[in-house]
């Protein structure tokens, strides 16, 4: 009896428990008042000044047109105010909507001597390694530029941005920007797809344990400093064609379950795939690597290209689990 008496209070404590979970009350939906306080009033995060608009839901769907037209508008003048750099923190916010991220910056061209009065030296050194990297790629066979180099504009994103624990409930739209700060988005969570293509990460771009649910597109992408992208879910299809890494690029302990596309990529620093599963195709094809490419107890699934793959240095594969083919067919070690 004592026995059954402790079963049921066992039960009826993981019962009120659970309900105090499922209960948990979500952030508080962000009014315009609070944004145009925010907005006026930077604080300084984690080293960082920045707009605080942290542990909040921020509704940006279509039916909120009126907000969602403000947010972009308050947002967009804060950041680029020229002298100053002051970034944006979403940490832990639920982000209803499609979220345009690249409409918060500032679009200016890459080329030509406009864009002096609008940044600090420290930036403005930034974008002359955009300018010597896009000339490189310019004789790197295949590299998807598709404008001449004069014409050429990019958006630029001047302070830090921070996103851990984020959830973007919608779709993400983040191309063609070049971060001149740090990328925070560690925890992250994106429902929707996620496009990155042809964006720079001019400092560390940390995306440790963020889930994907959706396609990723970081296609023509730069990653200028260190990247990480240990622990990350990748659920959807996975492009990095293109793409260049001129730090580190770490991807240990990451699974990709769709198509992953790594084509035509350039590794300057080492790459790092320790323990990654691949549960579908993954294309290495064309790729160069000028530093170490780790494969330590990679387990691929399905078929594996590294055809005309470029190896400046051996590739480390032991423990590694190839359950299909793999093609190294015009490879060079």
């Amino acid at each position: 009896m004592r026995l059954l008496v402790s079963l049921l209070a066992a039960l009826l404590l993981l019962f009120s428990l659970n309900s105090v979970a499922l209960a948990a009350p979500l952030p508080p939906v962000l009014t315009t008042e609070v944004l145009q306080e925010r907005v006026k009033q930077p604080v300084t995060l984690e080293g960082y000044r920045v707009i605080n608009l942290r542990e909040f839901t921020i509704d940006l769907r279509p039916e909120n047109q009126e907000f969602r037209a403000l947010f972009y508008q308050l947002l967009q003048i804060a950041l680029n105010k020229p002298g100053t750099t002051v970034g944006l923190d979403l940490s832990q916010s639920r982000i209803l909507g499609d979220f345009a991220g690249k409409d918060l910056g500032l679009r200016v061209p890459l080329f030509g001597d406009a864009l002096s009065p609008m940044f600090t030296p420290e930036e403005l050194e930034q974008i002359q390694k955009d300018r010597r990297r896009l000339s490189q790629l310019g004789q790197f066979s295949g590299s998807g530029l598709t404008a001449p180099m004069d014409k050429m504009e990019i958006t630029t994103f001047r302070g830090a941005i921070q996103m851990v624990g984020t959830r973007f409930l919608g779709a993400l739209d983040w191309q063609n920007t070049f971060f001149l700060n740090r990328l925070e988005a560690s925890g992250a969570e994106f429902k929707g797809s996620a496009d990155w293509s042809e964006s720079r990460f001019g400092s560390l771009a940390n995306f440790t344990r963020t889930i994907f649910q959706k396609d990723s597109n970081f296609r023509g992408s730069i990653f200028f400093d260190k990247s990480n992208f240990n622990q990350v879910q990748f659920e959807g299809e996975t492009v990095f064609s293109g793409s260049v890494f001129a730090g580190n690029g770490t991807f240990s302990q990451s699974v990709f379950q769709g198509l992953t596309d790594f084509s035509r990529s350039i590794w300057q620093g080492n790459g790092d795939f320790s323990l990654v599963r691949f549960g579908d195709a993954v294309r290495f094809t064309g790729a160069k690597f000028e530093g170490e490419l780790l494969l330590r107890g990679a387990t691929f699934a399905q078929a594996v290209s590294f055809r005309e793959t470029r190896f400046n240095f051996p590739a480390n594969l032991r423990e590694a689990s190839i359950l299909n083919k793999a093609d190294f067919s015009v490879a060079g070690f």
